[in-house]
Order: C-alpha cells, then structure tokens, then sequence
C-alpha cells in the first residue's frame, strides 16, 4: 500500500497513514500504526482500535482504555492528555505523567545525573575532572575572577572550549563565555575592542 495512498477509517477518508495517525481519535503512534497496516495486513480500522500487546517490559492494565493509560511512578489511571507525548512509548505517551515528571526533574538526584550525561555528552569531561578543573581555577572564573555564573539559569561555572579542535580552555561565567562566542573566538577581534574600550571616544574631539 503507498503511503499516500487514501485510507478509509471511521466511515471518513484520509489523504495518507499520517493524516490518520494524527485525528485526535487514533490514540497510537504513526511508528504503530504504519507497522499494523503495512507488516500486519491489517485493515485502518482493527488496526486503530486493536489494544497493544503486552511485552516483556510491558504490563498489560486491563482497566486501560483507548483514551487512558495508568502512570508507572504514581499508578493513578489518567487520561493521554496527562501524558507528554512520545512515539517510541507505549499509546504514544511517556509511561510517567507529567506531574510526576515533573516532580521527579525537581529532585537533586535527577539533576546531578543530568548534570553528568551533560558534562559526557557535550565536553567528554567527568564530574571529578570538572571539580579538579575548578579547583585548580580557585573556584573562579579564568576571566574576570567571578565566583557566581551571573545567570540564573545556569547555577555553575561553564565549560569553555575550542569549537575547532574541541579542547577544553577553562570555566567561565556566562557573560564572559558568551563574550567569547560573540567575538568568534579571535584573539584579533578582542584586542581590537580592548583598544577601542581605551581611547579617547571621537565625538569628544
């Protein structure tokens, strides 16, 4: 079957599997519904209404409806909209609700985790090499010698490193990071604004 081929479902036609999977109605993922009608040969309206399969990793809730799914972390029955959305999960939501998300990205454990994968992902650096870093910075930034970030947003020292090669430079608050990033990282650039800061301003002469 093409995929824009029209599809008929609830007594209605659709212009293509997507249109289908997208009517508030059809409470499962395009991924699903494209694999129910493609490699299950079934036909849009079973495969719409079919309840998934329990897995391994799954448990099938009996008191579950197609509009309802029951939160792992609380184990309260809430209706999909309680739910962020995500086509990998099961129904297409993500198995904790939005408060317990919530709740859960509020404690320190959840950030210190996040803290570190961001830390791996983005610099390949530890948090015990990060410490040692600032350590050896006395807790201050490489720059202007400021102890805080001066950003809300960001409670800790940021890691300053060379776009090209990807070498890591130092910690640096966020106004003198982004002071670098603005200046494109050239040494040129920021001696030229250190002597324009200095002279004499023109409209004076």
């Amino acid at each position: 079957m093409p995929l824009r081929k029209p599809i008929r479902c609830w007594g209605e036609i659709f212009p293509s599997i997507f249109a289908l999977s997208t009517d508030p109605r059809c409470r499962i993922s395009y991924q699903t519904l494209f694999a129910r009608i493609h490699r299950e040969k079934l036909p849009p309206e079973l495969a719409v209404s079919r309840p998934l399969k329990p897995t391994a990793n799954n448990k099938a809730y009996p008191d579950e409806t197609l509009s309802t799914k029951r939160c792992t972390q609380c184990g309260g029955l809430k209706p999909l909209s309680n739910f962020t959305k995500d086509c990998i999960e099961r129904k297409g939501c993500r198995a904790q609700c939005k408060k317990c998300t919530r709740r859960m990205r509020q404690t320190s454990q959840y950030r210190l985790i996040k803290r570190k994968a961001d830390l791996k992902a983005n610099y390949n650096l530890t948090l015990v090499q990060y410490q040692a870093l600032l350590t050896r910075q006395k807790g201050r930034c490489a720059v202007c010698g400021s102890k805080t970030s001066k950003s809300k947003r960001h409670k800790y020292l940021v890691v300053d490193h060379d776009h090209r090669t990807k070498q890591i430079r130092g910690l640096l608050c966020v106004k003198c990071n982004a002071a670098i990033g603005m200046l494109d990282d050239s040494p040129r650039r920021c001696l030229q604004l250190a002597k324009y800061l200095t002279e004499k301003p023109r409209c004076c002469d």
